[in-house]
């Protein structure tokens, strides 16, 4: 017997640590087609092959599974082992006989239509390439070339268990309890003595090999089978067997779930508890360095060491508010009811909590004093309870977070707008900063690592920097932009010095060593703007949690290069990470406390693959059809399964490519990127779809070019494979267009030849007719030209008229100016003001009128109700019917001067029902008594504005006209008394703004009006005059004016006289 020696190893550790792993689980519901796992075996694209106890076989490409079985041509359903040969060609061994996958097709061997052959266990022999297999009598069988059973000289008194041919061509063929017999050929040539049933063999690197058997796993020397031998998990029953590409053996067993190995020390345990589903049947490792678990609870990837969740499991409470790092290399995860303790992946203690609390932070002195700041309070743990401690603020008011930090050996803390230092059993308060934070608490101090000084986030009023004396150095504040948010969730500084700031509302944000802006990360494609805890990993990386991932923003040279976002898609199934409780231990791990529990990342690891997805075509269509491709090809590709030189005809010209980009590492993430060259000139933007359909190709040679970007944004070498041709229709061809063309030829001359004819019949006839209408034309000219002398002689009189005409409304808008004019008196009692009038014609029925006495000033705007001299001859009754009412009532009030004005109006221009004078006057009236700054205002259908300090305030009038007669509707006018404030100013103004229409067909309306008036109110009087001249002739550009327009604005001073000019009047006529 060899000697071997046996190394015993303990599990107490193992049986204890129950964290959750980055482990993802498939089942029935993901598209395999049966929980019940048997068997892997991985393709040389990366495609994870998946043999079932009674469903046939699946496969993994990625996000989809795909399953063949006895109605594609297996021999049965029930799967025992799987083998990839060189050749990429797949033998199953299944309960009745070998089936062989060859470019998507299936040959069987061994097959029994009466009693079904069943083999167990399957190896290809490189050497004879050829297939070993055990059957379940535990015989062994080999196929010869030709694929038949070939007769083999062994022992057939010996059960055989286990085989596995290697690299040599040596084939290794485990036993029950008779050891390993070890063939090249058809000769033995060597034997190992074992007493143990040999249930799985594993050929490793180095020239080693790994025996899995009833009784633990023993690993040999190739090159000294006698010697070196060594055994590991004693008094384990082993399954399975695979050794990875970092050299660890992963053990797997049908009752403990499997073991993570490296030469005699077990690594690691991962069974129910973490995970995985106790029984395991085999192993293996994909290309992207994922681990996958045959069970029969379905199908498991271990994805990476980079994520460990510490939870229920673990027996940690799932809500962990704080995670902090001991100087004795402990960590503390810190939930609402107690403190964790963890070290070397063990619990080794827990310390309930004095109070059930909300906010949590810890802190350890340099005298290893533990405290922790709650919102009741900061708490020291000393004779193994936790006593309060005292504080000489006045109020006692410590029902707010306390956050700690150190400076100079001191530990500080931070409540409310308070800062205290921690001395014995008290707390002393420092300074407080009531009148910069007002009620709004602390979040998170930091010391700067360059100058000593402290950062001060805040919930509400920003970040501040304080210099060692406790004083102000600046405020940064969203007023100033210095930084862009006011909720301040976690501070970190970083290697160089920078700080890095968590905002609520923001995303993540950078002030650099020396500026006083921070930089915002909030463009950089971060998962969400709350972040609420920042760490800083050895290489200067920033890991950034929210509320439902964590985002890693990767740098290089001092500039972040990348944001990589992890979630459930990558196994990081924790969710709600905690405010500011982020931290770093010894080793480099970043610890984060979420909602589910405690979360270790281990940055050195990689959550996404530098391995790019492989390309495989799932096939080409024709119109969603699937076609012979050999009928218009030289055959299918042996590897890519596509046809080979392929022309279809022209009517074959929609085309469905469906592909995949195989990779195990996030697949949900891979996109695409494609071009068909001859069709496209560019790539399409990366998609995670994976079907290209191009309809209505024109004829063409073409070329199909794919590659597939991984979940890191890495992609593939363009693949090439795909290249076909659409042929050209029949009458596209040489032949068949060089005909055409003589056809085409011999009818043009044909043609040609009949149309010169036609044409000079046709010429004759013209001419003759040419010459009868040539007689007729002589005639009527004559007669126009006597016409046209009639038509000129009576547009010089028009002309004339016309001119008559202007030159009487020119003279006819003087006097009327002459008699309504108040320009200087206008100034004279308003000096801040203006008035603008733009009207359609010389004479105009818009216009201002005042009125002094003793004791009054009235101010009325006019708008008569048409415009031209209809309007002008209204404006002169009503200006001399206006100033005798005054005259006989010299101190009435606006309301009594409109009925008035209304009755007289009506009298003078004798208007009644039967009247044909529809024409009146809208008016709005202001009475300021001297003195004071009391205003009368009443109107008729023109309303009174006030601004005062960007305040708008409309007073409205009346809804009767001045001298019109509206459905037996007696007029009435309300009075509006009230007091000026010095900053008023007053506008009056006609319909003529608000009505006017522009190019569009939009009118301004009055709203725009106001918002106008509003938005100009700021400027002095003459500017504002100007600013509506503009904005008026901007808005009417293009069409003719709707009507006279003014606009009067003045302030009313008591002491006019005296006052400072700001005074303007533009009036014009509508410019054409």
């Amino acid at each position: 017997m060899y000697k071997y020696i046996f190394i015993v190893l303990l599990f107490g550790y193992y049986a204890t640590s129950a964290q959750q792993y980055n482990i993802t689980s498939f089942n029935i519901h993901d598209g395999l087609s049966q929980n019940y796992c048997k068997v892997l075996e991985k393709l040389s694209n990366g495609a994870i092959l998946i043999g079932t106890k009674d469903s046939g076989v699946n496969i993994n490409i990625g996000t989809t599974f795909k399953s063949f079985d006895v109605s594609d041509g297996l021999s049965n359903n029930h799967i025992n082992d799987l083998v990839v040969d060189p050749q990429d060609n797949i033998w199953v061994a299944t309960n009745n006989g070998i089936s062989c996958v060859r470019d998507r097709e299936i040959s069987s061997y061994l097959e029994d239509d009466i009693e079904s052959y069943i083999i167990e266990d399957i190896t290809y022999d490189n050497h004879l390439e050829t297939i070993w297999g055990i059957t379940v009598n535990k015989k062994v069988i080999r196929l010869s070339k030709y694929y038949k059973k070939d007769e083999l000289k062994i022992n057939d008194r010996v059960a055989y268990t286990a085989i596995e041919a290697d690299e040599d061509g040596h084939v290794w063929i485990g036993s029950k309890r008779n050891g390993i017999y070890i063939y090249k050929g058809d000769s033995l040539v060597d034997k190992i003595a074992l007493k143990s049933t040999i249930n799985c063999i594993e050929h490793l690197s180095n020239k080693r090999v790994a025996v899995g058997t009833n009784n633990g796993v023993i690993i040999f020397n190739k090159r000294n089978l006698k010697k070196g031998a060594f055994k590991i998990l004693n008094n384990i029953k082993v399954s399975a067997l695979t050794e990875d590409s970092d050299k660890n053996l992963w053990v797997g067993t049908p009752y403990n779930g499997v073991y993570k190995t490296k030469g005699i020390k077990v690594l690691q345990s991962i069974s129910t508890d973490n995970g995985l589903s106790r029984q395991i049947f085999d192993i293996q490792e994909d290309d992207d360095g994922g681990m996958w678990f045959a069970t029969n609870n379905g199908l498991f990837r271990y994805n990476n060491d980079i994520y460990t969740l510490y939870s229920k499991n673990f027996t940690i409470s799932t809500d962990i508010l704080k995670t902090y790092q001991t100087r004795d290399k402990t960590t503390i995860l810190g939930s609402e009811r107690a403190l964790h303790f963890i070290k070397n992946d063990k619990l080794i203690r827990k310390e309930i909590l004095p109070l059930n609390v909300r906010h949590l932070d810890i802190m350890e002195d340099h005298n290893n004093h533990l405290y922790i700041g709650t919102e009741h309070g900061v708490y020291e743990f000393k004779n193994d309870k936790w006593e309060k401690l005292t504080s000489n603020y006045i109020n006692k008011n410590f029902h707010y977070p306390s956050t700690f930090f150190e400076r100079d050996k001191k530990v500080f803390v931070g409540a409310l707008n308070h800062i205290f230092e921690i001395d014995g059993d008290s707390l002393i308060e420092v300074t407080n900063y009531e009148d910069k934070l007002e009620n709004y608490q602390i979040t998170k101090v930091v010391i700067s690592p360059v100058d000593s000084t402290a950062w001060i986030g805040t919930a509400g009023k920003g970040l501040f920097h304080i210099d060692k004396e406790w004083n102000l150095i600046k405020a940064f504040q969203k007023r100033d932009k210095s930084i862009p948010s006011l909720e301040i969730n976690d501070l970190v500084f970083d290697q160089e010095g920078n700080l890095w700031i968590a905002t609520t509302d923001s995303g993540l944000c950078k002030i650099s060593n020396g500026l006083d802006r921070a930089i915002s990360f909030q463009d950089q494609k971060l998962s969400i703007t709350n972040i609420r805890t920042i760490q800083i990993d050895k290489q200067g990386n920033v890991w950034a949690g929210s509320n439902r991932d964590i985002n890693h923003l990767i740098k290089i040279d001092n500039d972040i290069v990348r944001v990589e976002r992890y979630g459930t898609d990558e196994g990081f199934n924790a969710l709600g990470y905690s405010e500011g409780s982020a931290s770093r231990d010894s080793e480099g791990n970043l610890w984060f406390g979420t909602q589910d529990g405690g979360v270790k990342i281990t940055p050195s690891h990689h959550v996404y693959s530098e391995k790019t997805p492989q390309i495989v075509f799932e096939n080409v269509k024709v119109f969603s059809e699937d076609i012979p491709w050999t009928d218009y090809s030289e055959g299918i590709a042996a590897g890519s399964h596509l046809p080979i030189k392929a022309v279809l005809p022209t009517e074959y010209n929609h085309l469905t490519i469906n592909f995949v980009g195989v990779s195990q590492n996030v697949p949900k993430k891979i996109k695409y990127q494609w071009k068909l060259v001859g069709f496209d000139d560019i790539f399409c933007p990366p998609t995670s779809s994976n079907v290209a359909i191009y309809p209505k190709l024109p004829p063409g040679d073409y070329q199909f070019i794919i590659r597939a970007i991984n979940a890191g944004g890495i992609a593939s070498p363009d693949n090439t494979e795909f290249t076909f041709t659409i042929d050209k229709p029949f009458y596209k061809k040489r032949g068949v267009i060089a005909l055409i063309l003589l056809l085409i030829i011999a009818l043009s001359v044909y043609v040609f030849y009949s149309y010169m004819k036609t044409i000079r019949i046709q010429k004759e006839n013209l001419q003759r007719k040419v010459d009868e209408r040539t007689s007729d034309i002589l005639k009527q000219r004559e007669k126009l030209e006597t016409a046209k002398n009639e038509i000129e002689k009576k547009s010089q009189e028009l002309t004339e008229a016309n001119e008559r005409v202007s030159d009487s409304i020119k003279y006819a808008a003087t006097i009327q100016n002459a008699l309504i004019s108040c320009d200087e008196q206008f100034v004279h009692l308003f000096p801040k003001s203006f008035n603008l009038s733009i009207t359609k014609s010389e004479v105009t029925g818009d216009f201002v009128w005042m009125h002094e006495n003793d004791q009054f000033i009235y101010l009325l705007l006019i708008d008569c109700t048409n415009h031209g001299v209809p309007a002008a001859l209204i404006s002169i009754v009503g200006n001399q019917l206006l100033e005798q009412l005054i005259i006989e009532n010299p101190s009435i009030k606006g309301a009594e001067l409109l009925m008035k004005l209304d009755t007289s109006l009506k009298d003078a221009l004798k208007i009644s029902e039967n009247t044909l004078i529809s024409d009146g006057m809208d008016i709005a009236c202001c009475r300021f008594e001297k003195g004071t700054r009391n205003l009368n205002f009443s109107g008729a259908r023109r309303p009174l504005i006030i601004i005062e300090d960007g305040e708008l305030q409309s007073i409205k009038s009346n809804f009767c006209s001045i001298g019109i007669i509206f459905n037996d509707v007696t007029p009435s006018f309300d009075n509006f008394d009230f007091e000026l404030n010095e900053n008023a100013i007053i506008y009056l103004f006609s319909d003529g703004f608000a009505n006017q229409f522009n190019a569009a067909g939009e009118k301004f309306k009055k709203s725009n009006f106001k918002k106008l008036l509003t938005e100009v109110s700021h400027l002095p009087l003459a500017e504002q005059c100007s600013k509506l001249y503009q904005v008026f002739h901007e808005w009417k550009e293009g069409v003719e004016q709707d009507d006279d327009m003014m606009v009067v604005a003045f302030k009313y001073e008591t002491n006019y006289a005296e006052s400072k000019r700001d005074h303007k009047i533009i009036r014009e006529v509508e410019r054409p």
